[in-house]
């Protein structure tokens, strides 16, 4: 099978990019800057904000500064195999977190979720077909060390919309087996058989709009069928130990 790796590495792209449908853009927010002192810590969504409206591709510069936006919704209705899922992109988060922007969503004034660069999506699960009240705490965010600077950050995406659940798994497992056959041995014993049931499941697929979900669901049940079936051919078992911290304490999805 030639070029096979590199059609992978195209159909994985394809899904991830389709993960998502009816995505529509609830921009525009109304916004208006923190007003705390410095070192003083906000507790709680300001009763009313009143402000300016805050637009897709309108920009929130500054350092160690503050801005409420708020929005009322209604959210989607639950749909069967999918999630009800807002998507923000707000800003710049630095690399190690340290540095760049944050925000913290409140949902109907209580604390729900962080939002940054690495955790822009938000699951709205039991709260499908709502009307809800999105506000965010955004923060410019400091330089994590070294000369201060001022941070430039634009609003460029706050959907609501769905995920397809079969098509976010599929996505991750053809991504985990693309990924392992870039690495393996082609005489490795596992190459060949993870090749063959990545290339199997993804025959399935049919990429027209109005049939992909419906195909996506049962190449997914192909892969896992195929995945259950190989052997193990090792004595090794890996044990996986994980831990949160910073995580919990600032409401990222885990």
């Amino acid at each position: 099978m030639f070029f096979t790796i590199e059609k992978f590495q195209r159909r994985v792209e394809e899904l991830g990019q389709r993960r998502y449908f009816g995505q529509q853009c609830i921009a525009p927010f109304t916004a208006a800057p923190g007003t705390l002192p410095e070192d003083e810590h906000y507790h709680q969504v300001p009763e009313k904000i009143e402000g300016e409206p805050f637009q897709l591709n309108d920009s929130f510069i500054g350092r160690d500064r503050y801005l409420w936006a708020e929005k009322e919704v209604t959210l989607p209705c639950a749909k069967e195999g999918c999630q009800v899922v807002g998507l923000f992109n707000f800003g710049e988060t630095g690399g190690g977190y340290n540095s760049g922007f944050e925000s913290l969503l409140y949902v109907d004034g209580h604390p729900y979720q962080g939002v940054d660069t690495n955790h822009n999506e938000v699951f709205f699960q039991g709260k499908e077909g709502e009307k809800v009240r999105l506000t965010f705490l955004l923060w410019t965010g400091l330089e994590g060390g070294g000369v201060h600077r001022t941070f430039y950050h634009q609003l460029k995406q706050a959907d609501l919309g769905y995920l397809h659940k079969n098509t976010d798994e599929l996505y991750y497992f053809a991504r985990a087996i693309t990924e392992t056959l870039m690495l393996l041995p082609e005489d490795d014993e596992n190459y060949a058989s993870l090749k063959t049931a990545l290339d199997r499941a993804l025959l399935y697929i049919d990429w027209d709009e109005d049939t992909f979900y419906e195909s996506v669901d049962k190449a997914h049940q192909v892969l896992m069928d195929e995945l259950d079936r190989l052997e193990k051919h090792t004595d090794v078992t890996v044990h996986v130990v994980g831990h949160t911290h910073i995580d919990v304490a600032w409401l990222w999805r885990l």
